[in-house]
């Protein structure tokens, strides 16, 4: 039996990790769920999975929780968390093997090392802490007994691609495996077949309305944006220790292909499934074995699949990256992130247009410091600072 934390747990990725633990409850139980403010959805989960602790980061919400929990006699013994350093604390639990860690944005910063010094193994859906901290990566975990899966789909089927892969040593390729080329995939995202579409006139409808996948608004508006793919170069480049000249993207618009390797010997090999975020959890829940899953792909019924290359003069996120990532620095990242995350937000709530998202990230950037981040809490300093500048562009757009 693996016991598992799940940072995250009525997010998209933590839902649907939840769906596999149901489908395998002879082999995975719930010590840990963890999230922002829904109250509702996670007292459903505490019903459902009798986890040990339930912590929500709102103070008002956990109170609500906690007044939900105590009337029902099935969990009522349930302990309600709300302070970080109780969440930290928990995640290092030795009653825990696993930590899903997929917390939106950089909230999940310091309980993700956390969990890295306390020896977990750790399932990493959020891209954002390595393109925050990606620098800090390989001496954490090198130091620590702890081991690391990807299950971002692209980066699971990169690390399903390699030979032997050793998830407790990082980077993840080494020289002697031979590869070449790391290869992400794209959808394209919502527009890809709509050139023409007018960028001011996008409404957060259209551009939530993806043609494969079934995400949270935050990451299905940074797949139209392109920003999604941005971050993920950035995380393929701490996880597999490539440069970003040799990460390629191509556009399919099919979602079948995630990821591919392709090695000196002008090799690829392809990570292929259907658009289904659980069969790349189930992969890394059951790793280094295999469940059996409902989630299968028919060859039969695939069709043609297409690849196109990115024109980087209309998907900007990459050519902005692969400036931000060449440079060495490691504040660029962080005002990368950040900002994106507020003009996300700022987007949903209808205070800027679509084309505003990446105009408005380039102009934080020009005005970004820069130079090199030692610790965590600097990361938490230079992250705010970029959420300040970024509100402050908001603001200005809406007067």
């Amino acid at each position: 039996m693996k016991y598992l934390s799940v940072l995250g747990s009525t997010g998209s990725i933590g839902s649907q990790t939840l769906d596999i633990v149901r489908a395998h409850r002879n082999k995975l139980s719930v010590f840990l769920l963890a999230a922002k403010s829904s109250v509702d959805l996670i007292y459903d989960q505490c019903l459902e999975f009798c986890p040990t602790y339930a912590y929500l980061e709102d103070f008002d919400s956990a109170n609500a929780l906690r007044s939900k929990l105590k009337d029902n006699l099935l969990v009522k013994n349930v302990i309600v968390l709300d302070k970080d350093s109780d969440l930290i604390d928990i995640v290092q639990s030795d009653s825990a093997d696993i930590v899903v860690s997929a917390m939106i944005g950089v909230a999940g910063l310091q309980t993700f090392f956390a969990a890295i010094n306390s020896n977990k193994q750790i399932l990493l859906a959020n891209k954002e802490i390595l393109v925050t901290a990606g620098h800090f990566l390989y001496n954490a975990i090198n130091n620590s007994k702890s081991e690391l899966i990807p299950i971002d789909s692209e980066h699971n089927a990169v690390f399903q691609c390699l030979k032997n892969p050793d998830i407790s040593k990082y980077p993840l390729v080494k020289e002697s495996m031979g590869v070449s080329k790391i290869i992400l995939t794209a959808s394209g995202g919502p527009f890809f077949r709509n050139a023409d579409i007018s960028q001011e006139n996008i409404t957060p409808e259209q551009a939530c309305n993806h043609p494969n996948w079934k995400m949270g608004k935050k990451i299905s508006i940074d797949s139209a944006t392109f920003m999604n793919k941005a971050l993920e170069v950035v995380e393929a480049k701490w996880l597999f220790g490539k440069d970003v000249d040799d990460i390629e993207i191509f556009i399919h618009p099919q979602s079948i292909i995630h990821g591919m390797v392709k090695y000196d010997d002008g090799s690829i090999v392809s990570g292929m499934s259907y658009p289904d975020m659980r069969i790349h959890i189930a992969h890394a829940l059951a790793y280094p074995d295999r469940f059996i899953t409902s989630y299968h792909s028919d060859l039969n019924s695939l069709g043609n699949m297409e690849f196109y290359p990115v024109d980087e003069d209309r998907f900007k996120p990459i050519k902005i990256v692969k400036e931000i990532m060449t440079s060495g620095d490691h504040i660029l990242p962080i005002y990368f992130n950040a900002s994106n995350e507020v003009f996300v937000s700022a987007f949903l709530d209808g205070k800027i247009k679509f084309n505003s998202i990446i105009e408005n990230i380039q102009k934080v950037l020009d005005k970004a410091p820069r130079g090199t981040v030692n610790d965590l809490e600097t990361i938490a300093y230079y992250d705010n600072m970029a959420r300040i500048m970024s509100k402050f562009l908001v603001d200005k757009e809406n007067n």
